[in-house]
């Protein structure tokens, strides 16, 4: 698919190369030495090679991306690695002359006006080419930014989520027994339990749309794309519930929140009760008398 795709790349730009073949005589005819034409070589093969790399950053400050889309654009295209492969398909084709002019630096010039015309010619037509897959990028680019605001911010939410309950699970790590018990036989432990098992799959669903995007290969297939992870995407993650139930339980280790502890290292005292002549001795931390005996 691949090699069907950049021989017809091959074929545009032949095609343009011979729209423009009438104008290579008069077009070396402008130049008044080799060298001139050298240079005017040099600087096509220099806006081709610019273009080319600025047709593969899509991130570049003239696209206005947010933050977020910046992120998303990025692991997107780490993972859709042929998705703008367009953009350097003239990359292969202008090798051998890229290498030829590049080497060609000497005070004489190697080659004649009429062959460094060709070069000229041979690089304003790749660097058209790299044009029309610029104009490509330009119009998918709203649903690239929609599909990488998605991405960014639901790997952001999955990270802050987890980040929260690993922060909880320290910190219950080193609670009393007593607490934990509290903790553990209330609602907002439930709650808490159900988040942590909401966490992991949402974490397996997030890597089934890190999936779609390594099949997405065109940039004509952003649409049905961005369509099946928003599905995958459906469920939102409630940071907000979350911290709610783990301020719960925190609020529930609080000591000061804690039944109080009855005093079990108490002494035992003896009291003398009497009735008349008889006399009991009551021994226990708080003792009593008996019915209708006093104390003495």
């Amino acid at each position: 698919m691949a090699a069907r795709k950049k021989s017809f790349l091959y074929s545009s730009l032949l095609a343009i190369a011979l729209l423009v073949l009438p104008s290579i005589s008069a077009r070396a005819e402008e130049y008044a030495s080799a060298k001139d034409a050298r240079d005017a070589a040099v600087k096509a093969m220099k806006d081709f090679q610019k273009a080319s790399a600025d047709c593969r950053d899509v991130t570049n400050s003239k696209n206005n991306l947010t933050p977020s889309e910046s992120l998303g654009i990025k692991i997107i295209l780490d993972r859709a690695k042929t998705l703008l492969e367009d953009c350097a398909v003239p990359d292969l084709f202008s090798e051998t002359s890229v290498k030829d002019l590049s080497a060609d630096t000497g005070a004489t010039p190697a080659k004649s006006i009429s062959d460094y015309s060709d070069y000229v010619m041979e690089f304003e037509a790749y660097s058209s080419s790299i044009e029309s897959v610029v104009n490509d990028i330009n119009e998918s680019l709203p649903t690239l930014k929609e599909l990488g605001r998605l991405i960014a911010d639901r790997k952001s939410d999955l990270n802050d989520f987890e980040s929260k309950i690993s922060k909880f699970e320290s910190a219950y790590a080193g609670y009393s027994s007593d607490s934990k018990s509290l903790i553990n036989s209330s609602s907002s432990w439930a709650s808490y339990q159900s988040f942590k098992t909401t966490l992991l799959a949402e974490k397996e669903i997030y890597e089934k749309a890190l999936t779609a995007l390594d099949e997405l290969n065109r940039l004509v297939d952003l649409e049905d794309t961005i369509e099946e992870i928003k599905t995958l995407f459906a469920n939102k993650l409630s940071n907000a519930d979350l911290v709610k139930a783990i301020n719960e339980m925190i609020d529930i280790a609080n000591p000061k929140n804690l039944p109080k502890a009855t005093n079990s290292s108490a002494k035992s005292v003896t009291i003398s009760c009497v009735k008349g002549k008889s006399v009991k001795k009551v021994t226990g931390k708080n003792p009593k008398c008996p019915s209708g005996y006093k104390k003495k």
